[in-house]
């Protein structure tokens, strides 16, 4: 499921499918109720930008599934999919609910891994009604995510900062540039998030 996760974050779906696809089948084959619900999630998100309604079906029948067992860890991440999906195809209220859920369930469980990635999706669902606003949600997100060191959802999170800012003057905060050089990532370089993060940071 990690595989997949990371294959989430670094926002490639075609990879995610491929694992969550193979996930599913095993954790179906052997009963595994909160796998199977996990598989879906990842695997409503890897459909869900081509076919947004079937993707957001599945995410929901595997949160379902995952929540059955009694589990409510990675529920945070699994609602900032659904915002995702919402974000592709411009449904703002949709996909800001699903932001809500995703915050209730932090504050529930104090799982904060993934804050930092439902800031950032929040900010650009915001930003569709009020720029400044949403300007202003990815500001935190940029925040949380060097606070908690983890320098990839910094990268996304300033991105979409930097191209919303662009014409109003505004420039990244000194104290951030050196938490967001691309040169010093580790991996990832050859993906979509990286080259465009590479071109505008």
């Amino acid at each position: 499921m990690n595989l997949a996760l990371a294959r989430r974050l670094r926002n490639e779906p075609a990879e995610c499918r491929a694992i969550a696809e193979r996930m599913l089948i095993l954790a179906d084959d052997r009963r595994l109720a909160s796998w199977s619900g996990g598989a879906r999630t990842l695997l409503g998100w890897a459909i869900g930008s081509d076919l947004p309604d079937e993707g957001l079906r599945m995410l929901r029948d595997g949160i379902n599934r995952w929540r059955s067992t009694g589990s409510e860890l990675h529920l945070p991440h699994f609602y900032s999919s659904m915002a995702d999906i919402c974000l592709q195809h411009r449904w703002i209220d949709e996909g800001l609910m699903a932001i809500e859920n995703a915050v209730e369930a932090m504050d529930k469980t104090d799982e904060r891994w993934a804050q930092a990635e439902v800031e950032r999706i929040q900010g650009c669902l915001v930003a569709k009604v009020d720029v400044t606003r949403g300007m202003e949600v990815l500001t935190k997100a940029c925040d949380t995510a060097i606070s908690q060191g983890a320098r990839w959802l910094a990268v996304r999170a300033a991105t979409e900062l930097v191209k919303l800012s662009k014409g109003s003057g505004q420039e990244l905060r000194a104290e951030w540039r050196s938490q967001l050089r691309i040169s010093e990532i580790a991996e990832g370089l050859e993906t979509s998030v990286i080259r465009e993060a590479a071109a505008i940071l």
